[in-house]
């Protein structure tokens, strides 16, 4: 399985250096310029930063509330999932962050695993949640089981390897599966620790490289920076 052979072509921006595949149209960012080399040094992968993510409240409301109800109205509204779909699956997060949807996960009774990279978060969601966490790098690990539903939500953008990591991703789906990816749009070129830009598009074309049916997909303005990307895939398979 490949997501795309890439022909890359460089593009003319602002600062920093991209590149931009003419058969698939992804953008990746191939080197940060002086500024935005310093400015991803100040945050990334430091423990005070998911410190500051656990007490984050937008009109007074914690985030993580909000953070569910974003994700279930997807799913539930956007996507007209059966309210059932989550219950009793077993779901694989990568990059699960501070934990923020692992909540919806354990009211549908779902057999939960996360993976996260940075050993303070991965300890945090584990100690808070009680539920089973990775900590490791995603390209490394090597998995045991499959899973009903892979949910990788604001992760794929921030990989060196996107496209190998989607691959891997489609393979510890089971057959009938999904996977449900959340990116940011393609807009926003400069964020510091963004490698890989996206638009529906794209992550359809990859999807289908990869045996997968789009079964839903969203656009949504949820910060004024930049729109969010939701796609849903089915994984093929004997019924």
């Amino acid at each position: 399985m490949v997501v795309c052979k890439h022909h890359w072509k460089k593009i003319d921006t602002t600062c920093c250096e991209h590149i931009k595949c003419s058969e698939c149209g992804v953008i990746k960012k191939t080197n940060l310029c002086d500024f935005h080399k310093e400015h991803v040094n100040d945050y990334v992968g430091k423990d005070y930063f998911y410190q500051l993510a656990i007490n984050n409240f937008v009109d007074d409301v914690p985030l993580n509330k909000q953070y569910i109800h974003e994700h279930e109205n997807v799913l539930f509204d956007d996507f007209g999932l059966n309210k059932t779909f989550l219950f009793n699956k077993s779901v694989l997060e990568i990059g699960c962050g501070t934990g923020r949807l692992v909540p919806m996960f354990l009211k549908n009774n779902c057999d939960y695993t996360g993976l996260e990279f940075n050993e303070w978060v991965s300890n945090y969601v584990s100690n808070c949640f009680d539920v089973k966490m990775i900590n490791a790098d995603f390209m490394y690990y090597e998995f045991e089981y499959n899973y009903d539903i892979v949910f990788c939500v604001h992760t794929l953008e921030h990989l060196i390897y996107s496209d190998v990591a989607f691959e891997k991703m489609v393979s510890l789906i089971k057959p009938n599966g999904y996977l449900f990816i959340e990116v940011p749009y393609k807009s926003d070129l400069y964020n510091p620790d963004h490698f890989w830009f996206f638009d529906l598009k794209v992550l359809k074309h990859w999807g289908k490289l990869n045996g997968l049916e789009c079964v839903n997909d969203e656009r949504k303005t949820v910060v004024e920076v930049e729109d969010y990307l939701y796609l849903l895939f089915k994984k093929q398979g004997d019924d």
